[in-house]
């Protein structure tokens, strides 16, 4: 429902997250019960921490955050109205809360023209 992938690392050594916006399946992730979809979130986030141990161990550098980029095409305004920005919004906030400053840079390609509304309503939260 809300795939991402590991690409490797930045010149800094960070890993980095990318996923496709049109990818995450917005109707079906309203339909779970939330908290168990901040379980799920939490879940995900505490493996990225395990992974960046591992980096960490590698390299012989402390690794504590990742570069995320995001491929906006395809994305409809839908995605980002009512219940489904809600929900967004709320992933989004049990990254910050519970997991803080662990985001290096966040690239946003392919983004619509009609994003930078959107943006402005996100960028607060990030």
């Amino acid at each position: 429902m809300w795939p991402e992938y590991v690409c490797g690392t930045d010149k800094y050594g960070h890993f980095i997250q990318s996923l496709r916006a049109s990818e995450i399946d917005t109707d079906g992730l309203v339909k779970i019960d939330e908290n168990q979809l901040f379980r799920l979130q939490g879940q995900r986030m505490r493996a990225y921490s395990v992974f960046k141990q591992e980096l960490s161990k590698r390299s012989g550098v402390q690794r504590y955050k990742h570069t995320a980029v995001i491929d906006m095409q395809g994305v409809s305004m839908s995605m980002m109205m009512g219940a489904k920005r809600i929900l967004l919004k709320k992933i989004l906030d049990t990254n910050s809360n519970y997991f803080p400053e662990t985001m290096s840079k966040l690239y946003l390609l392919n983004a619509p023209m009609v994003f930078r509304a959107v943006w402005s309503v996100v960028k607060p939260w990030l």
